[in-house]
């Protein structure tokens, strides 16, 4: 360094240095930052020397502000370069929550990633200040607004107090609005507004976000907080000025929904309702239902009668924020529209189906499909898809999900398609997921929902109904392939969200990946409530193959560690919940709920005047093979070759193994180690083996049961592993050699279908091992 600082001769310099690299025998990264600051005769002779003989070992990163020429010059005009933007660089929400786990190492509010990735808008320096505020302070404030008040302060302190005055009356000007244009800029604050330091300000600081499209641009999140509290201080009139001339601009812009809401902030409400009005079906086709309901429920009852062009959006906005009593009332308004064409028929027809769908209406889907089995002429593709979509859920739910996924697959929007809605988009991959995930096939579901998932997220607000969509199913898959860190990220404070779900199966995959998640943890007592919650919910909404699931999850979940009385009590409400249903109800739906029924008689026949364990787990295995449902299937094989054990070991025998080795070939990890349990369940009254007897003989130890899976000694150094002890410290403490322990770890990681010893401890808290 000291050589090449002294040098004369600047490529000389350079020669020694690359030599130096190319020697070093390390992977070496150049940064040089502000490249497009650089003498342009630096660039020409000393970038163009290094760029000609870089060694292999060397990469080069420059950084510089957007738009600028430097790579369309000499010497980087036709080097190869991979183009790295702000968009890469901000932190996902999996991303920001992997920080704040490794920088807090303490237990926080679920609400605090998501509250954190909107205020920091993925910035991570900001996410980094905002996190410095959580770490070592005490409890005087709430999180949530801890890291708000640290954005703030960077906001004020590093860059506001920089500008003069009318640079700050601008930004406060602009606070609301979102977003923003520098012809917008001009309306608002006057032909003489600074907007060339607003573009300064966007290449040089965070402060101002670029937009994709052209000159479009946003206050950053935590930026914007900050400055509506200054707007919020402006005389009222100005603020009605501010909004009513931002009211105009959007509105010839064609920016409807912007412009409602500057309208409903300027005191207009007629205005913005109005505007609102051409723009609710936009956000009803975005997935956004409690934006549009927020915005019926401005309007009186005889205001909503006389705009029936609110109708329709409103239904749905209700029907997917599952709120049928809403839904009613307008669905009857519909009806008695006269000028009904054939077009508003089918829509009005398509909201039943999928209200049908919502309610598991098996009947109803039925009905729609003979109805309308075409989608008429004229339809838009949206419209065809969701058409395909119902069909589907038809399908699927009478147990042909193959047929359903077909019908998706034929129907469904090609590559960039842009004139399907979000939503059904979204719906499209959802139900093409389900339908794997139906059949027990949660890696195949995984290859459609993850890239649905991040483009769903490139696309629309984290909070929405398709992503939450998405992310209950997602993290079923990943729960159900022991991904666990993948799904605890997809999962993260969405749990409000998928709660509030209309789809009965994202209710269900929800709340098992929440309860696996909590299991692996070693929660027990929140595992059991998340499945808890699934039944409640299911009854509470009147959805009783979500209860029956629920209930027989519970009974499951209560087997594996023992609770036998507890499981008992699942059994019973669930052969209670069997025999009250309704006549009425689709033969598809009863079969499902006489099939988990069925599963629970097979896992727990000690119950005195049960049907024969073994013809339970057989009728199962039928019911779930007329259903298609795979994992349901394998579980019944399995009890069934439990369920001959005493009579017939061999026959037994192959049971287990051919559900063990199929959930195994399907990537059905949760499953399989949940197989494995049933080879030897605890139940009351059991003998144990006293803690305290030793055998004799170190090879008679390391061979005794401990719990049907593990042998003492492979226990033993579970327990190693879960106290985070090294090979050599569990060789120490149990008397015993490091390669014997290898052996032993080798052994357990087979039992336990593990790679590694984090998911290892894992899979036996999920198991009741430890």
């Amino acid at each position: 360094a000291n050589w090449v600082r002294d040098s004369d001769d600047a490529l000389a310099a350079l020669t020694g240095w690359i030599v130096e690299i190319a020697q070093c025998g390390q992977e070496c990264i150049l940064f040089l930052d502000d490249a497009d600051l650089v003498p342009a005769e630096l660039l020409e002779t000393g970038m163009a020397f290094i760029l000609a003989n870089a060694p292999g070992n060397l990469r080069i990163v420059l950084s510089t502000r957007p738009g600028n020429t430097l790579f369309r010059a000499p010497p980087l005009a036709g080097t190869p370069v991979a183009r790295i933007t702000a968009q890469e660089l901000r932190f996902t929400e999996e991303e920001t929550l992997a920080v704040m786990t490794r920088s807090l190492r303490a237990p926080f509010s679920g609400t605090l990633a998501p509250h954190l990735q909107r205020l920091a808008d993925g910035w991570p320096l900001g996410i980094q200040l905002a996190l410095a505020s959580q770490i070592g302070r005490g409890k005087a404030r709430a999180p949530e607004e801890a890291v708000s008040i640290a954005l703030g302060k960077y906001f004020a302190d590093v860059i506001m107090t920089r500008h003069p005055a009318p640079v700050k009356d601008m930004l406060v000007a602009l606070a609301l609005l979102d977003p923003i244009h520098p012809a917008l800029i001009r309306a608002v604050v006057g032909a003489d507004a600074p907007v060339a330091t607003l573009d300064r300000l966007a290449d040089t600081t965070p402060l101002i976000v670029r937009l994709q499209d052209g000159d479009w641009m946003r206050l950053h999140p935590a930026a914007a907080e900050l400055l509506a509290d200054q707007h919020r201080n402006l005389p009222i009139a100005r603020q009605q000025e501010i909004a009513r001339a931002a009211t105009h601009w959007y509105a010839a812009t064609g920016l409807y929904e912007e412009a409602a809401r500057e309208a409903g902030r300027a005191g207009d409400n007629d205005t913005a309702v109005d505007l609102a009005e051409m723009a609710v079906r936009a956000m009803t086709a975005q997935g956004r239902p409690s934006d549009v309901t927020r915005w019926i429920e401005r309007l009186s009852p005889d205001d909503l009668q006389r705009r029936p062009s609110f109708w329709l959006p409103a239904a749905w906005a209700y029907a997917n924020g599952n709120r049928p009593d809403k839904v009613r009332p307008l669905l009857a308004l519909l009806h008695t529209k006269s000028d009904l064409g054939k077009g508003e028929r089918f829509e009005v027809a398509l909201l039943e189906g999928a209200i049908a769908g919502y309610r598991d209406d098996h009947v109803t889907l039925q009905s729609f499909n003979q109805d309308w089995p075409e989608a008429p002429t004229g339809s838009t593709a949206s419209e065809r898809l969701l058409h395909a979509l119902l069909l589907a859920t038809e399908r699927i739910l009478a147990g042909d999900p193959a047929e359903g996924r077909a019908i998706l697959q034929a129907t469904g929007p090609t590559q960039g398609q842009k004139d399907v809605s979000l939503i059904v988009r979204s719906y499209t991959q959802y139900y093409i997921g389900l339908s794997f995930l139906w059949e027990g096939k949660p890696a195949m579901a995984h290859d459609i929902l993850a890239p649905a998932m991040e483009q769903l997220l490139a696309e629309c607000d984290q909070r929405s109904v398709p992503v939450s969509l998405i992310a209950a199913l997602l993290a079923e898959t990943a729960t159900e392939m022991m991904q666990l860190e993948e799904a605890r990220s997809i999962l993260g404070g969405r749990m409000a969200m998928i709660e509030k779900l209309s789809s009965p199966d994202g209710l269900i995959a929800g709340y098992l990946a929440a309860s696996r998640l909590a299991e692996a943890e070693g929660r027990l007592d929140l595992a059991e409530a998340q499945i808890s919650a699934m039944v409640t919910t299911g009854k509470a909404r009147q959805l009783p193959r979500v209860e029956a699931v629920g209930l027989a999850h519970l009974a499951r979940f209560h087997t594996r560690f023992g609770h036998v009385s507890l499981a008992r009590a699942a059994s019973l409400r669930l052969e209670a919940l069997e025999a009250g249903l309704s006549p009425d109800i689709s033969p598809p739906i009863r079969a499902i709920i006489t099939l988990q029924a069925n599963l629970t008689r097979a896992l727990l026949p000690e119950r005195t005047g049960d049907a024969s364990p073994t013809l339970a787990a057989q009728l199962a295995t039928r019911q779930a093979q007329a259903l298609s449902r795979g994992h349901d299937q394998l579980l019944a094989v399995a009890l069934h070759g439990r369920s001959v054990l005493a009579s017939d070991a061999l026959t037994a025998q192959s049971y287990i193994d051919e559900a063990l080795a199929t959930a195994k070939d399907w990537s059905l990890r949760h499953l399989q180690a949940e197989l494995t349990s049933l080879k030897r369940t605890p139940r009351e009254g059991d003998a144990t083996v006293p803690p305290t007897a030793e055998p004799e003989s170190p090879s008679i130890t390391d061979g005794i049961l401990t719990n049907g899976i593990l042998t003492r000694r492979e226990y033993d150094i579970l327990c190693g592993i879960a106290a985070h002890l090294s090979n050599k410290e569990i060789a120490l403490s149990l008397g015993l050699s490091n390669e014997t322990v290898k052996w032993h770890l080798k052994n357990l990681f087979q039992k336990l279908d593990a790679g590694e010893r984090k998911i290892a401890v894992a899979r036996a808290r999920m198991l009741g091992l430890l």
